[in-house]
């Protein structure tokens, strides 16, 4: 699972297209995309949709992203995610996404600026066995320090 925060006008389009030629480079292939229907986090979502040739019209949106979602709605939502996806990449704002790191990763204690992404790895068979704590930081990418 990766988390991103949105950032989504100007600028901020070519960090997320430079975040998501990162993540390319790293051998990641995203399986699926999951996004908040605000703006930013949805361009920044169509931006590494087109730079891993995903269909950005298979972005799964969620309005209650943006309104707020617990980690207990985020751990409910990864439950139901297919057995076949090995990679979900999760589109959304802050605070709320620098909360779900934190919560779900064991050792993640940093700050999550515009268009971080974290990658959480999680040692179960099955998504349905992920609780929160659980989950191990494997990288984070922050955009100043790609410059």
């Amino acid at each position: 699972m990766i988390a991103i925060t949105g950032g989504g006008t100007g600028g901020h389009l070519v960090i997320a297209k430079t975040i998501a030629m990162e993540l390319k480079n790293r051998g990641i292939q995203p399986d699926y995309f999951i996004s908040s229907t605000a703006l930013r986090a949805k361009r920044t979502a169509t931006v590494f949709a087109e730079t891993f040739n995903y269909n950005k019209n298979e972005i799964e949106t969620h309005r209650s992203i943006y309104e707020g979602w617990t980690t207990a709605k985020l751990i409910e939502k990864i439950h139901q995610l297919s057995e076949n996806m090995e990679t979900v990449l999760f589109f959304g704002h802050n605070p709320n996404f620098h909360h779900f790191v934190f919560n779900l990763s064991s050792d993640f204690n940093g700050p999550m600026p515009t268009c971080s992404t974290v990658s959480i790895i999680f040692d179960v068979d099955k998504w349905s066995d992920v609780e929160e704590r659980q989950g191990k930081t494997e990288f984070q990418i922050i955009p100043k320090k790609l410059r």
